[in-house]
């Protein structure tokens, strides 16, 4: 399991180890896809953890309060509702399954109960829940929770870096903001982080 460094590093060398991460979780889903699909869901991931993580920094949403980080974990933000649903999900479908426990080291029993603990509208994580642990400490769940989370989404993730932003704010931003100025914000680090791919 992996974390990538994030002190003393630049901004090419996060991206191309979360890249690789990316790699290899999407190819562990999705073995029968063409490159064509994976390099573009791999590209589409990258750019949310990019903005998200600002620029793979934060695994912990920074907070308003000093000392106390917001509710969010791992480099795409989950806050707990959503990881709760992504779990729940997951642990439904045979593929995702045998990925949850193998990117979690736990068994399905045990994310099942992690998950039980998450309040179903709630952003914050309980002390000691184990699904939060893990968003902060395997980088790889965070990118299958993340995955599994759009998969539940009905259509197509567009190829461009502006479709990316659209989609990003539809079904992960969703409300909140200028929604403008905000999708010309993730392009425009999208466009940046691009720059860094191999």
């Amino acid at each position: 399991m992996t974390l990538i460094p994030i002190e003393n590093t630049t901004e090419k060398q996060r991206a191309r180890a979360y890249w690789t991460l990316l790699e290899t979780v999407i190819l562990h889903l999705h073995p029968t896809k063409d490159d064509t699909y994976r390099t573009n869901l791999q590209r589409f991931l990258l750019h949310v953890a990019w903005h998200e993580g600002a620029t793979l920094t934060a695994r912990e949403q920074w907070g308003r309060t000093p000392g106390r980080p917001g509710p969010a974990r791992s480099f795409m933000q989950l806050e707990a509702m959503r990881a709760k649903e992504a779990v729940e999900y997951g642990l439904t479908k045979p593929d995702f399954k045998k990925a949850l426990e193998k990117y979690s080291g736990k068994t399905a029993a045990e994310l099942k109960q992690s998950a039980s603990e998450l309040g179903a509208r709630a952003s914050y994580y309980p002390d000691g829940n184990t699904i939060e642990e893990l968003l902060r400490t395997i980088d790889e769940f965070g990118i299958l929770l993340a995955r599994i989370a759009f998969w539940k989404i009905p259509g197509a993730i567009g190829t461009s870096n502006k479709d990316h932003a659209w989609y990003w704010y539809e079904h992960w931003k969703r409300t909140g903001g200028d929604r403008s100025a905000l999708e010309k914000t993730f392009k425009e680090k999208a466009d940046v982080v691009d720059q860094y791919l191999p």
